[in-house]
């Protein structure tokens, strides 16, 4: 009875959202967010197996509507993004082709390389107006919907043996994902996103309102249920960046108290019945990074001896490990996702990756000084603050070796891409109609 309330929950969600945006393109925005999460449960995602999955029919298809109607012009940061990144990609591959022992591990990390930047420039010449950005934002709900219900549901009952998700019972969820930490590093990076909108929209009986405050409710209840210290850590940050970013802005200073009520809301209940475990849970954190230091010399011993190509894509834990540290096989790759990029691609991959998160936190700030509408406001200032506690995160936690949350970090960056294009159109057209009615009633006076 319970698996079959879960499965119909989300049909009926996913069911919405199709009733709500009545477009192909908009359809397969969702796709585009569903298939690395289905990913994870069918294919050896790791591996970059080239076959034809449902991401890939899905980045087909949005690509023929690229050539639908207007032409999107690709902007200065755009433009600087896909250099950087095809310097990442190609060292990534200069180092693999050089380094590698085993080239064809190397081979699927490039694939999902390539396939999750590929999101990058198909979302951002596809976002051509606000019902296509609204339509991709949604789209990222849903596909977090999926997620903090599964997640609620494995902490609270077991895995649901749904045999396509490959899921399994412990007492930290981990959604399809099989890994708490990353499950939990995935939830922070939309969370904010989902406050901010609820918090902009009316408090009305409304379908969008209900689901926001349902989705907010279990994404929450998912991060706690998740027991990852670095993905609560890297919340607080984002919470706290996101506030002060919100109260920089005249705009919207009047949202922040109901921005408080809302958080506290969903936070006060979770920290009162569940706070005591989660205090506890950070009584092994010494053990924790004494475990890891011994996998931070081991890198750093590994990139002082090859630090421009490292040892490969993909290689590190499987040949470039150390030997003399006994570890299984999924324990040995450095808890640092800067450190892992280096140790594999070189100190140029790294150097390339970091300019790309500046590049990307700088236009976060630069689009929210000069944003006016309120709701782009709001989404730029919690965007910006995921990219924040996406690094702040991944000091501790290698996540971004793993394809959703690529695909997920592209996806973001293109959605902070548009945003400054859509609010000067918004404004425009605004200026139009007012202009339009004050004619309209000049008239209508002088007759």
């Amino acid at each position: 009875m319970k698996i079959f309330l879960f499965l119909l929950i989300n049909i009926a969600v996913i069911g919405w959202y199709f009733y709500t945006f009545r477009n192909i393109k908009h359809w397969l925005f969702l796709l585009l967010q569903l298939a690395p999460v289905l990913y994870l449960g069918i294919y050896n995602w790791y591996l970059g197996i080239d076959v034809v999955t449902l991401f890939d029919l899905s980045l087909i298809g949005l690509s023929i509507f690229i050539f639908q109607g207007k032409r999107v012009k690709l902007s200065c940061f755009a433009k600087l993004i896909l250099f950087l990144e095809f310097l990442f990609i190609a060292w990534s591959l200069l180092s693999a082709l050089i380094s590698s022992v085993n080239i064809n591990y190397s081979y699927g990390g490039m694939i999902l390389y390539l396939k999750s930047f590929l999101v990058f420039i198909i979302l951002y010449y596809n976002i051509k107006n606000m019902r296509d950005f609204n339509a991709a934002l949604y789209s990222l709900f849903v596909a977090l919907f999926f997620e903090a219900s599964l997640g609620f549901y494995q902490w609270r009952w077991a895995a649901t043996g749904i045999s396509f998700l490959r899921d399994y019972s412990y007492y930290r969820s981990a959604g399809t994902f099989k890994l708490p930490n990353l499950y939990g590093g995935y939830l922070i990076i939309i969370i904010p996103t989902v406050l901010v909108v609820l918090t902009i929209q009316p408090l009305k009986l409304k379908w969008r309102s209900i689901f926001l405050v349902l989705l907010a409710g279990v994404s929450i209840l998912a991060l706690l249920a998740s027991y990852s210290r670095s993905a609560w850590i890297g919340f607080i940050f984002q919470i706290t960046i996101l506030i002060l970013l919100l109260l920089r802005q005249k705009k919207v200073k009047r949202r922040i108290f109901k921005f408080a009520i809302v958080l506290s809301l969903l936070l006060s209940p979770v920290f009162a019945i569940y706070g005591e475990r989660m205090v506890t849970r950070f009584e092994t954190v010494k053990n924790s990074l004494n475990s890891r230091d011994v996998l931070v010399d081991a890198a750093k011993e590994t990139i002082a001896k090859h630090p421009i190509f490292g040892v490969g894509l993909k290689n590190y834990a499987r040949y470039g490990y150390p030997k003399w540290l006994n570890r299984p096989l999924s324990a040995r790759n450095p808890e640092n996702t800067f450190l892992l990029i280096a140790v594999e691609s070189g100190l140029p991959a790294l150097f390339f990756f970091i300019l790309i998160l500046l590049q990307s936190i700088v236009k976060g700030f630069f689009v929210l000084g000069n944003v006016r509408d309120k709701y782009f406001i709001v989404i730029t200032a919690s965007i910006l603050s995921s990219f924040i506690g996406f690094v702040i995160q991944n000091i501790g936690v290698p996540e971004f070796r793993h394809f959703p949350i690529q695909v997920l970090l592209w996806f973001e960056i293109a959605l902070l891409a548009r945003i400054e294009a859509l609010d000067k159109l918004m404004t425009f057209r605004q200026k139009v109609l007012k202009h339009s009615f004050l004619k309209k009633k000049a008239n209508f006076s002088a007759g």
